[in-house]
């Protein structure tokens, strides 16, 4: 038996660094297979991994990559995430800005930036510096524009001043805010000057009692006195719905200065920025 085999089956001289050339068969190229083809339990196991700007590029491919990404376990933070670039995108206000803030878009070292956070800078906050869009930018709240930008010529038409605080070197400020209930002291971060005396702060890390304000987005003037006097106000809970409520005031300050135009011809152009 085992030598009908070796007859059938003869070995290869030791020298040989190929198989017989009737092994050896051409795949055609229309038989190879496609990303788009691995099954979908597959394709579930590796949404998980992908980074927001990748799964939103993988919403664009098919119906079918679409659908997956949305009952994917994806990490809760990246999918809110992932929803508010959904709803800022299909927006009036996103089409009107694009034209201002796109050649005012600059790179900056993003990996750095989180790293001279502290360690207790929040989740949503943190993702979003690593991996949102850059050309999505909302309400000219981006460490990557350009700081000679005037917001106030364009889209805060109403305020003299009004200028984004995310410079491409962080800096956090230890703050102290007088809340209702006692004041706390905390590290935060400035994100926005309003242009007529109130800033808006994003606390990384401070509690008041046995409450975490991390998170927490509070807008803070000096008083009349210029040394005392502060006034608090909070104006979201956390980082990402801070960035929520600011595509609808972007919205709404866009049509009271009439900047925002429905055409078509607008609309396509805008799109056309953020073609890659």
């Amino acid at each position: 038996m085992l030598k009908a085999s070796l007859k059938a089956y003869p070995l290869l001289p030791a020298s040989s660094t190929h198989l017989p050339s009737t092994t050896i068969t051409a795949t055609p190229a229309a038989a190879m297979a496609h990303i788009t083809d691995l099954p979908n339990e597959l394709l579930l196991m590796i949404y998980p991994h992908l980074p927001l700007q990748a799964l939103i590029a993988s919403r664009g491919v098919c119906r079918k990559w679409r659908n997956l990404a949305s009952v994917s376990h994806i990490h809760p933070t990246r999918r809110k995430l992932l929803g508010l670039y959904e709803s800022f995108v299909h927006s009036p206000a996103f089409l009107a800005t694009r034209p201002l803030i796109e050649p005012h878009l600059c790179s900056f070292d993003r990996e750095a930036y989180v790293s001279a956070l502290p360690e207790s800078t929040p989740d949503d906050l943190r993702m979003w510096l690593l991996e949102w869009p850059a050309r999505a930018a909302i309400a000219c709240l981006w460490p990557g524009l350009d700081s000679k930008f005037n917001m106030s010529q364009d889209i805060f038409a109403s305020r003299r001043d009004a200028r984004n605080c995310l410079t491409p070197k962080p800096a956090v400020h230890n703050l102290d805010l007088a809340l209702c209930n006692g004041t706390a002291h905390v590290s935060a971060l400035e994100v926005f000057d309003e242009g007529n005396g109130w800033r808006h702060w994003v606390v990384l890390d401070g509690k008041l009692g046995d409450e975490d304000l991390r998170g927490c987005v509070y807008s803070k003037v000096r008083g009349d006195d210029g040394t005392a006097g502060y006034g608090e106000s909070l104006e979201a809970k956390c980082w990402l719905g801070y960035l929520q409520t600011e595509v609808s005031n972007e919205q709404a300050r866009l049509e009271q200065t009439g900047l925002y135009c429905p055409c078509q011809a607008c609309q396509d152009r805008a799109l056309d920025l953020l073609a890659p």
